[in-house]
């Protein structure tokens, strides 16, 4: 995964918005989509910023696709499961960011559909905090939305 100091040989170089930088396989890179289509666009596999992903995101990203490959074909499910059971809702949003922007297929459709199951059935509440989202309704607007889709709102889990 990510090694410090210097490079491994034919190891490709990414960096974090954090300035992070992490040597990584080929054969990881080519699951890393917006990665693997820089290098073919640009020809270069010098160091490749990532400017939307934190190292921290880019560590559990990696750590999923090391797993992943050591893991056989018929243990993946169990893997993955184990991979999300004790995620806190700030990793999950953190690794919702990395996936979005680096393109890992399998991870991206995990992450979401646990994203999906966490925020079902919440309150409207729930949902504007976990994703830090600013109410710009008036409380007008709010009670009349409230009243008329007022079915969406009737057997919401608490919080």
């Amino acid at each position: 995964m990510a090694e410090e100091g210097s490079k491994p040989t034919n190891f490709i170089s990414l960096k974090t918005v954090d300035g992070e930088i992490f040597h990584v396989s080929p054969v990881i890179v080519n699951q890393i989509q917006t990665v693997k289509s820089l290098i073919e666009t640009s020809g270069s596999s010098a160091v490749i910023s990532l400017p939307h992903v934190y190292a921290y995101g880019l560590v559990m990203v990696l750590d999923y696709l090391e797993g992943k490959a050591a893991t056989a074909a018929s243990d993946v499910e169990e893997f993955e499961t184990k991979f999300m059971k004790d995620m806190s809702h700030d990793d999950l949003k953190e690794l919702l960011v990395a996936v979005g922007y680096l393109k890992v297929d399998g991870l991206q459709e995990l992450v979401a559909k646990n994203v999906a199951k966490l925020i079902e059935n919440k309150s409207v509440e729930f949902v504007r905090k976990f994703f830090g989202i600013v109410n710009d309704f008036t409380p007008a607007e709010e009670a009349k939305c409230r009243e008329e889709h007022a079915w969406a709102f009737e057997g919401v889990d608490e919080d």
